[in-house]
C-alpha cells in the first residue's frame, strides 16, 4: 500500500513521524534565517565539542570519527545523560561498517565536562543550541547538518529509530564531519560557513 511505503520512507530517512515534523519545522525556520548564527564555522576554533542528548549516538559518533583524523582536538558530552556509559550498540555496529571503532567511547554529562576557551559547540538539533545558550555558553555554536550538501537543521536521534535510519544518519554525520574538518583546516578567516 502507498500509505505503508510513505511511513516506511519516513522511518528510514527521518527516524519517525515526530522526527519528520521536527525536521520540517527546523527547515522552515532555517530558510527564514532564524538559525543564521548556527551555520558559521570559525577557523580559529581550538577544539570541536559535539553535543547531543545522551552522548551515546550522534555526538559519540562524531567525536570518535573526528578524533581519529588527528586534525584538531575533539570532545563531546550529553545534555541529559550520566557519565560512564558506552555508545549505543546499534550505532556502534553501523559505525564499524564505516571503519569506525566506537567501542572505547564513554559518555560525559554536561556537569562533568571541562569547558575551554576556544571550544566550538557542534549540535544536531536547534533545541540543543538554545539549551547551551540558556546554560550560559558564549562560545560559537554550530548545527552540524548545515554543512552537508543535503542540508539539515535538525538531525533526529537514531536511538529509537529503525536500522535503516541508523545506518543512513551515521553516514550523513560522517560526511558532515568531513566538511567541518575541511573548513577548520583552511587558512584562517574571520568566520565562514552557510546559514541560508
Amino acid at each position: 500500500m502507498i500509505t505503508n511505503r510513505i511511513f516506511t520512507h519516513i522511518a528510514n530517512y527521518y527516524g519517525s513521524k515526530s522526527g519528520l515534523l521536527k525536521y520540517i519545522k527546523a527547515t522552515l525556520f532555517g530558510y527564514l534565517g532564524i538559525f543564521g548564527n548556527y551555520g558559521i564555522v570559525n577557523s580559529r576554533v581550538k577544539r570541536l565539542v559535539f553535543v547531543c542528548k545522551g552522548n551515546i549516538c550522534r555526538s559519540a559518533l562524531a567525536d570518535i570519527y573526528c578524533s581519529r583524523q588527528n586534525q584538531i582536538p575533539v570532545a563531546s558530552f550529553g545534555l541529559t545523560t550520566h557519565s560512564g556509559k558506552p555508545a549505543n550498540i546499534r550505532v556502534r555496529e553501523k559505525s564499524e561498517k564505516l571503519g569506525i571503532d566506537m567501542s572505547g567511547h564513554i559518555t560525559t554529562c554536561y556537569n562533568d565536562f571541562e569547558h575551554q576557551t576556544g571550544d566550538m559547540y557542534i549540535c544536531f538539533e536547534p533545541d540543543h543550541c538554545r539549551q547551551l545558550q540558556a546554560l550560559g555558553i558564549k562560545n560559537d555554536i554550530l548545527l552540524l547538518g548545515t554543512l552537508h550538501n543535503n542540508k539539515k537543521w535538525y538531525i533526529h536521534d537514531p536511538y529509537n529509530a529503525n536500522d535503516h535510519y541508523v545506518a543512513y544518519i551515521s553516514t550523513y554525520i560522517v560526511e558532515a564531519c568531513d566538511r567541518l574538518l575541511s573548513l577548520v583546516s583552511e587558512p584562517e578567516k574571520p568566520g565562514f560557513g552557510t546559514n541560508q
